[in-house]
């Protein structure tokens, strides 16, 4: 996958309880590591609603950990956990005062979910980005918003297939119970998402070899690991609120029937196949090839029947022939199809054998 990001040196990430981190970004904040990319994560709550505080904070730096984050660049701000508000000045103030600090050049920040937390800590980054605009104007971080809860901690259970599907549009009790709109935040429409690639090593079937698991699993108060299915998705989702001329990233993608492909792709049991091209802060124009011949356009439907080999090798390339993504699609047999899902069932009873234990003798969750 072709993924640049010559402009952005820092990023920050600002959440407010620790595991809100990997519901928001846990599957693209490696591949930022990858490529040597400052990455802070801000906590605006301090988690301990009938926990201890410490507790928490470790299991954040320990998840941290497994994504390549550094101790030093996680921040604690400490504020109590469900005061119920949805304002808060003091909070405004420190993220202002940190944003200016460190002077990032992409902002990550949770939107407006269901928790009166998350409520508060979207609406003082956002009032703090307001006052920040007035006292330096010259400065403007591209700034994303995402949800953690509609997209990620409720969202589908859908991660045991074939292939690892993208984030599906959220519905029903997915959202907020109040929401009315398509989306929790009523300025915000699915198709104007951006959406985010990650890191090879986060989008593995099954769950013991996926590094965002990793690190889900150290979050054990919360029994995160339960939710992992929800969580670990082929895409994180989000939307920029002030779009730069200059884009902080530059990647191409292929899709495979609307979901972000990653090194192969399996078939089974059908014999089409939608292919696209996704793109962000690439301008020029891509070209998709099958076995080295070229697809009249890049938004098509291929017809398996056409191919008498079992591995077929989609390229995404421009016009100079540099390769921007590339998939090998790979049909399998009914046997094969049967090996993956006895490997599936014994993932699952592994996960919850460890679930069980860990609710057994650890505090209850608190979300």
């Amino acid at each position: 996958m072709f993924f640049s990001c010559a402009t952005t040196k820092k990023v920050f990430i600002i959440v407010p309880h620790q595991d809100d981190e990997l519901n928001l970004i846990g599957g693209f904040l490696p591949l930022l590591r990858t490529y040597n990319i400052e990455c802070y994560v801000t906590y605006s709550i301090n988690g301990a609603y009938d926990k201890a505080t410490q507790n928490r904070y470790q299991e954040a730096i320990n998840a941290l950990a497994h994504l390549d984050v550094d101790k030093e660049h996680i921040i604690f701000l400490g504020y109590p956990d469900r005061t119920g508000a949805i304002e808060n000045p003091n909070l405004t103030n420190d993220l202002e005062k940190l944003i200016l600090e460190h002077q990032p050049d992409v902002i990550f920040a949770v939107d407006l979910d269901e928790h009166p937390d998350h409520i508060m800590t979207s609406n003082a980054f956002h009032s703090a980005i307001t006052e920040i605009q007035k006292k330096k104007p010259c400065y403007h971080p591209t700034i994303f918003k995402g949800f953690c809860y509609s997209t990620a901690f409720k969202a589908y259970k859908d991660y045991y297939n074939l292939n690892l599907l993208s984030t599906r549009l959220p519905t029903g009790k997915h959202l907020a119970p109040w929401t009315k709109t398509e989306l929790d935040n009523p300025n915000y429409h699915w198709c104007n998402r951006i959406r985010f690639p990650v890191d090879t090593k986060t989008a593995i079937i099954p769950l013991r070899n996926n590094l965002l698991f990793q690190a889900i699993k150290e979050h054990r108060s919360q029994l995160l690991r339960i939710e992992a299915k929800k969580i670990i998705n082929g895409d994180n989702v989000f939307w920029e609120i002030n779009p730069q001329s200059q884009k902080p990233f530059a990647f191409a993608k292929i899709l495979i029937d609307g979901n972000f492909t990653y090194d192969t792709y399996y078939v089974h049991h059908t014999n089409s196949l939608h292919l696209e091209v996704y793109t962000y802060g690439i301008n020029k124009e891509l070209s998709l090839s099958i076995n080295d011949t070229p697809l009249p356009c890049a938004n098509t439907k291929l017809n398996l029947d056409n191919f008498d080999n079992k591995k077929i090798i989609v390229k995404l390339t421009d016009k100079n022939a540099v390769i921007y993504d590339t998939v090998e699609i790979i049909r399998i047999n009914y046997f094969d199809v049967l090996y993956k899902k006895i490997q599936w069932l014994w993932d699952r009873l592994w996960n919850y054998i460890h679930y069980k234990y860990d609710k057994i003798f650890l505090p209850r969750r608190t979300k």
